[in-house]
């Protein structure tokens, strides 16, 4: 008897005649998991392949099988057949505009003004998207390319210097800069470390009238004349260590007439004004 799903080779149609060999390749059971159901059906073949074309169940494009379709039949009799789908689409995002700072003489010293609020950009992606058996399982960016290019956005600051005066317990004061800044104190044996040191960056003693910046600032402003309301006039001689995120001082004293400073103040630049190309027109 034939069953269903056994081979035969020649096929049954064919006539008889002397000599014939017929070969009978009897059908084993299969459990296929496929496009969401699970069938059981009879086959014949060597490998999962020539037993899903028994079975007639096709793949197409990227489809494949556990196990493989080169693969031995398992003992099991137990095939997965993974559906593969691709697809791809187009996906806009927005590029970030820079900040770009210019000089305006017209603007005064420490002052921002818009020049251009600056606009986004337009990327855009070509995205392949891998679906197996319905489920996406991977994304990948073909091709990216920037469709609109961002404008920057533009900010002037000022150049403008006024020279001002102030009156104070130490007598007139003449300034061309002013900031708020926070002010920490220090000697020579306050230095929040365990030991004591005299010296400056400058070489100077500390003293009164010391005081001391962020490394950034030294290097630009070293020696130059300021004055800070309740501490007096003083230069800048010294490096400190600085306070994140704040525009800072420390001040010098000696270790008899030390004060604790743990404040915010204003930090007054003195005339005469140092020359143009030395000023930090943004303070870093």
């Amino acid at each position: 008897p034939i069953y269903e799903g056994d081979r035969v080779l020649p096929v049954l149609e064919t006539p008889l005649e002397s000599d014939l060999d017929v070969r009978i390749q009897r059908a084993g059971w299969m459990k296929v998991d496929v496009d969401g159901r699970e069938l059981q059906v009879r086959a014949a073949g060597e490998t999962v392949a020539d037993s899903l074309a028994g079975a007639g169940i096709s793949l197409t494009g990227l489809d494949y099988t556990v196990p493989g379709l080169e693969e031995p039949m398992p003992e099991s009799g137990e095939i997965q057949v993974i559906r593969v789908e691709e697809k791809v689409q187009v996906e806009l995002e927005p590029v970030p505009f820079e900040t770009v700072y210019q000089p305006l003489d017209t603007l005064e010293l420490d002052s921002i003004q818009v020049v251009d609020s600056g606009t986004y950009g337009v990327l855009q992606n070509r995205v392949r998207i891998r679906l197996e058996d319905g489920k996406e399982v991977s994304r990948t960016v073909d091709e990216a390319r920037v469709v609109v290019e961002p404008k920057p956005r533009r900010l002037g600051y000022g150049t403008k210097i006024v020279v001002r005066t102030l009156s104070t317990s130490y007598g007139t004061i003449e300034y061309w800069r002013a900031i708020p800044i926070y002010a920490t104190s220090y000697s020579p044996c306050n230095l929040g470390v365990p030991y004591c040191g005299e010296r400056t960056a400058s070489g100077k003693s500390v003293q009164r009238g010391i005081v001391g910046v962020i490394r950034s600032w030294y290097n630009l402003m070293r020696g130059w004349p300021v004055f800070i309301p309740d501490y007096g006039p003083g230069t800048i001689e010294d490096i400190g260590a600085g306070i994140a995120g704040r525009d800072w001082i420390d001040l010098g004293f000696t270790d008899e007439n030390f004060e604790p400073w743990h404040q915010w103040t204003t930090l007054y630049f003195l005339t005469p004004v140092p020359p143009l190309d030395s000023i930090p027109w943004i303070l870093p």
